[in-house]
């Protein structure tokens, strides 16, 4: 169970560093574009 709850935390913290990542980069090549 243990193990499960920290896999799950970590998955959550990387789907956020992602999101961040992804939309940073978007809205910078949107804001070059423009």
């Amino acid at each position: 169970m243990e193990k499960e709850s920290v896999l799950k935390f970590f998955l959550v913290v990387f789907l956020k560093i992602f999101l961040f990542i992804y939309f940073d980069s978007v809205l910078s090549l949107e804001l070059r574009h423009a």
